[in-house]
């Protein structure tokens, strides 16, 4: 009878060939702990021989960090500037929507509990995005509706990509023009705000649009509308700008090229 002799492991002890596995991945990252270190070592020496010492680089990093947190560019990136233009309620919707389509009346919030929220120069973005989404979404409804051959999903990034970049044109060429004759110009929020609300008008003469059967009714409504717009723009610019020498050239520039952009995004309606 046979002895059954034990079968050799043609890779040898398993044990034996963790431990080469782990000599292995010890020699690699001291390999990489070196590299590193004597990458260092040779960033230190270049700066060294230019007379860049260690402590300068924490200094420079020091007061780069500084210059970051008190700088005011931040503030465009942060989410807690933009609370007060969204900290609004049905009340002011109300008090804004009023004063848009009867800016010729009297502002009787004044000196009363609502007057440092729902006076009419009180800028906010809350009405000029919700009016500028439904302004976009429904002239894509209007066209799906009359041309229905003609329609594709295209056509609402075509009209959302025209109408976003004339609006933001509209506003870079105010914020232009305050930063080169006024002192103390609005900030780029402030003028996206006040630029932004002919989007509400605009949403009425499209509305109205489908019930003009005449090009003559559709410019009375819109000269009414954008006289409408006009003067609301005035009178909260005239408010926001009252201590300014040039305040009422950059109005009527400002009214001028709110106009002009209010027309060329009606194009396609």
């Amino acid at each position: 009878m046979k002895e059954n002799k034990p079968i050799k492991n043609p890779f040898g002890n398993t044990a034996d060939m963790d431990t080469v596995e782990e000599e292995t991945d010890n020699s690699n990252s001291n390999t990489v702990t070196r590299d590193d270190r004597f990458q260092e070592d040779f960033i230190k020496n270049e700066l060294a021989k230019k007379g860049i010492t260690e402590d300068t680089v924490k200094l420079g990093s020091n007061m780069v960090k500084s210059m970051v947190k008190n700088s005011k560019f931040v503030d465009y990136f942060s989410l807690e500037g933009l609370k007060p233009y969204f900290d609004i309620d049905n009340k002011y919707v109300l008090v804004k929507l009023r004063y848009l389509f009867l800016p010729f009346l009297k502002d009787k919030s004044a000196n009363s509990e609502y007057e440092s929220k729902y006076c009419i120069e009180y800028p906010d973005l809350y009405l000029p995005i919700m009016s500028f989404i439904t302004y976009v979404l429904f002239i894509n409804f209007k066209t799906a509706i009359q041309s229905p051959q003609t329609f594709n999903p295209q056509t609402l990034s075509r009209i959302l990509s025209k109408d976003l970049s004339l609006y933001i044109i509209n506003a870079a060429i105010v914020k232009l023009l305050m930063f080169i004759f006024l002192n103390n110009p609005l900030g780029f929020t402030d003028i996206c705000s006040l630029v932004g609300y002919k989007f509400v008008y605009m949403v009425i003469f499209v509305m109205l649009s489908v019930f003009m059967s005449t090009k003559t009714i559709r410019y009375i409504a819109f000269i009414i509308l954008g006289l409408l717009s006009a003067l609301f723009s005035r009178k909260s610019l005239n408010k926001k700008l009252s201590d300014e020498t040039f305040k009422h050239t950059i109005i009527l520039a400002c009214l001028a090229i709110d106009f002009c952009t209010m027309f060329l995004i009606l194009l396609d309606s």
